[in-house]
């Protein structure tokens, strides 16, 4: 629940997505521009889902503003020497995760954490069911801890980026290393306990169980490095198929 909050996520921020110093033509360099400060920096071709544009923590604070940014400290370097030619740089100092939506306590629930192993999902399931269902004794989370990156330089997370417009297409190739923005699980650590819980203890028809099986899980931001590639133009589909499918007769 603490991840859907702004003062957890972020306990130093500024309330505007962009306050920054910016300087044009830097050391008499045509195109050299510089930007400084809170900012966001939104690249990619994509409507709404947009994979390669993930310089910004996501903000899920409104379920209908999808695809929403929220504003980062960062440098940004951007050098272009011709108009269709550009070279983007940018250096973000410190981690700021994602703003979840206030249900995003839902998925506390082991059974709803995601996997990439088919085998270790099924087992978790049979288990939790079978410890359910024959001992009275379900499975409960008790504690998440969040553990987030160290503010170090080796934690910085870098992009750099490429652009060109050839033959009438944008093209643009990038490369960030940095760490995922919504948590994972990390770790699992079960323990259990034998002592009878009941709904309503005053009440002895009330719903009781035998014990908990209490979980502490550990989620994280796994670092990750991408390797992206957009490209945006008109193309004159009625023109090619005239020209590669010719009327016969």
């Amino acid at each position: 629940a603490d991840l859907s909050e702004v003062k957890w996520v972020t306990p130093f921020f500024f309330e505007a997505n962009e306050a920054y110093l910016y300087g044009r033509d830097l050391f008499g360099a045509r195109g050299l521009d510089l930007k400084v400060g809170q900012q966001k920096a939104l690249f990619g071709v994509g409507d709404q889902f947009n994979p390669t544009n993930v310089i910004n923590p996501d903000d899920f604070e409104d379920v209908l503003l999808f695809g929403e940014q929220s504003g980062n400290l960062m440098v940004r370097l951007d050098y272009s020497p011709v108009w269709n030619f550009q070279i983007t740089g940018i250096l973000i100092p410190i981690f700021k995760p994602a703003l979840l939506p206030d249900t995003g306590y839902l998925a506390q629930s082991p059974d709803r954490m995601p996997f990439t192993d088919e085998t270790t999902r099924w087992n978790l399931a049979a288990e939790s069911y079978t410890a359910e269902a024959l001992y009275n004794t379900p499975t409960v989370v008790r504690n998440v801890n969040i553990q987030t990156p160290e503010i170090n330089a080796k934690n910085m997370q870098e992009y750099a980026r490429i652009a060109a417009t050839l033959g009438g297409q944008d093209i643009a190739v990038s490369y960030f290393h940095g760490f995922n923005d919504t948590p994972v699980p990390l770790t699992e650590d079960t323990y259990q306990s034998t002592e009878p819980i009941c709904k309503n203890p005053d009440d002895p028809e009330s719903e009781c169980v035998d014990g908990l099986l209490q979980t502490d899980v550990t989620l994280g931001y796994p670092s990750m490095h991408m390797v992206g590639f957009n490209m945006v133009g008109e193309f004159d589909a009625f023109s090619w198929m005239s020209k590669t499918f010719k009327p016969v007769g």
